[in-house]
């Protein structure tokens, strides 16, 4: 029988308990470092957190606020429909409509628990809903005449909270990178 501190025949094992065994968060900062902790999973900070709530928010109550959103499953599962020319078409729209209801809750949830890929479904929405010709702000595109001064400001208003979420999630939320300072610069 071999004592403890002979020769382990399987390296990765005690880096395996050691890994499940981080609790600390020097351990798990160390761990980041090598890159075995995803970004994914870290927590956001307060400020970061409260935004993104809001705009999960506001996203959930533009995809229920658009009109026949909740006719749609009446509608997605007549059979007859899926008989005619463009069912590739057909599909493609249901799974979009499956998604603008799906992806503003998720990303809620995401956001009220504080995690960051929440902001991958804050930033996902807008584009979905410009599809169906929605903003991804709740009644601001109905200040807007019809036709073309509204579909520039949906799509202003949606490109404003893609570029909101993105500066979340890498700009301001990511305070694991710290960039080197150049060489010769004080």
């Amino acid at each position: 029988m071999r004592p403890n501190n002979s020769f382990n025949p399987n390296p990765l094992r005690r880096s395996a308990q050691t890994c499940c065994r981080c609790a600390n968060a020097s351990s798990r900062l160390s761990w980041q470092r090598v890159g075995l902790i995803l970004a994914l999973d870290l927590p956001m900070d307060h400020c970061t957190r409260n935004i993104a709530v809001a705009l999960a928010a506001l996203e959930l109550a533009s995809a229920l606020s658009v009109p026949g959103i909740f006719l749609w499953p009446l509608n997605a599962f007549r059979m007859d429909k899926y008989y005619m020319e463009g069912v590739l078409l057909v599909a493609s729209v249901d799974a979009l409509r499956i998604l603008f209801l799906v992806v503003p809750v998720v990303s809620l949830i995401g956001a009220i628990r504080g995690r960051r890929w929440a902001l991958y479904g804050v930033m996902a929405f807008p584009a979905i809903a410009w599809v169906f010709g929605a903003g991804a702000i709740p009644y601001v595109p109905h200040i807007f005449p019809p036709v073309t001064p509204r579909t520039i400001a949906i799509t202003v208003i949606n490109l404003t909270v893609v570029a909101a979420a993105a500066w979340l999630r890498w700009g301001r939320s990511n305070n694991s990178f710290k960039p080197k300072p150049l060489r010769g610069s004080a």
